[in-house]
């Protein structure tokens, strides 16, 4: 076998400088095969981050204006117990809207303490409301039930509540700090 070697090695060596240039363009293909696809990862994750900075943004959005829209509601509310029977023409929030407010709160800004005292406060005010729009206008005052005090108190609860919230939005204080920038 040596012999042969040795008798055909111009052609060995040729046939080793095709093999290895051969090798050499296939690496090269993956090579750049594998530069589009890193580039295609990269183009996907800079859109996947400008589309979750979108989504932060619209909810927060969302956030601040059902924080409005709760605010708005409270200062409809009775605020004086002479006052009291023009609660049964009052429109409120649905129970939906505390549950989006939740979701949302939860997801702008992570779990806050503020953010459960002002669903507890929405919460216990629209039950009140619900049980005084419900109860017959001829059978009295419907306040017998709920002393005035504990409404008024709700009241002011549930709006620093809200406006706690509000201004944790509204400070960026987010669930999560934003990465350092480089």
């Amino acid at each position: 076998m040596f012999e042969w070697l040795n008798r055909n090695a111009a052609a060995v060596q040729a046939l080793a400088a095709v093999c290895s240039v051969i090798a050499t363009l296939m690496l090269l293909r993956i090579t750049r095969q594998y530069v589009n696809l890193t580039q295609e990862l990269a183009r996907a994750a800079r859109e996947q981050l400008r589309f979750q900075e979108r989504t932060v943004a619209s909810e927060t959005a969302q956030l601040m204006t059902l924080i409005d829209v709760f605010l708005g509601s409270l200062k409809r509310l009775p605020a004086a117990a002479s006052e009291g029977d023009a609660i049964r023409g009052v429109s409120l929030w649905k129970h939906a809207d505390i549950s989006t407010f939740g979701s949302l709160a939860a997801s702008v800004l992570g779990p806050r303490a503020e953010v459960q005292h002002a669903i507890q406060r929405l919460n216990w005010l629209r039950a009140n409301v619900d049980r005084v729009q419900q109860s017959d206008p001829a059978a009295g005052s419907p306040w017998d039930q709920s002393p005035w005090a504990a409404w008024t108190r709700q009241i002011g609860e549930a709006r620093a509540a809200l406006q706690r919230v509000r201004a944790n939005v509204q400070s960026g204080q987010a669930k999560t700090s934003d990465p350092p920038r480089t």
